[in-house]
């Protein structure tokens, strides 16, 4: 494939081509067109095979000619892409919501860093705030009481609880 097709497949990003433009490939790229359209026919279940067969049916009644390729590769563009309006983003209020579930350590880490990766704005929760935040949750854990009691002692006197643990330690993790 080269730099030309690259950009020809590329135009189906473009959102200034049209869908009905993308039924034209041009004489050059009819049977990559082709090959396209067969590999993802050969591919599409479910409610995107649906919405392509629908879209196959609207092209033969209203254009009288197949659903070209590059229209479906669109239609597959449009039917994973993310919508910038259903996004969710998240504030101190979401965070706070985030809550440790009996021992289910897992999930309440996925939330945590779901909602940390969407923050709105992330520099308005100071990393203090975060931690202090994270702690609480976990000293509901019956899993990470040695952990969370080790993290208390450290944040009351960081070099004491450092300085506290020798190679003969038999605390030392």
């Amino acid at each position: 494939m080269c730099i030309r097709d690259s950009k020809w497949i590329l135009e189906v990003e473009d959102p200034t081509k049209t869908y009905q433009q993308l039924a034209l490939p041009g004489r050059r790229w009819e049977t990559l067109d082709d090959k396209i359209r067969s590999a993802l026919s050969a591919q599409l279940t479910g409610e995107l095979g649906r919405e392509v067969t629908r879209a196959q049916g609207a092209e033969r009644v209203n254009h009288k000619r197949p659903l070209r390729g590059r229209q479906m590769l669109r239609l597959v563009y449009g039917f994973y892409e993310t919508k910038q309006s259903l996004s969710q983003v998240f504030g101190l209020t979401d965070l706070l919501k985030v809550q440790l579930q009996g021992d289910n350590l897992e999930a309440f880490l996925n939330s945590w860093l779901h909602v940390l990766d969407n923050l709105k704005n992330p520099s308005s929760i100071s990393d203090e705030a975060r931690e202090e935040l994270f702690l609480l949750q976990c000293e509901r854990s019956k899993t990470m009481t040695s952990d969370v009691e080790e993290t208390a002692a450290w944040r009351q006197g960081p070099k004491l609880c450092f300085l506290a643990r020798t190679p003969s330690d038999p605390h030392q993790g």
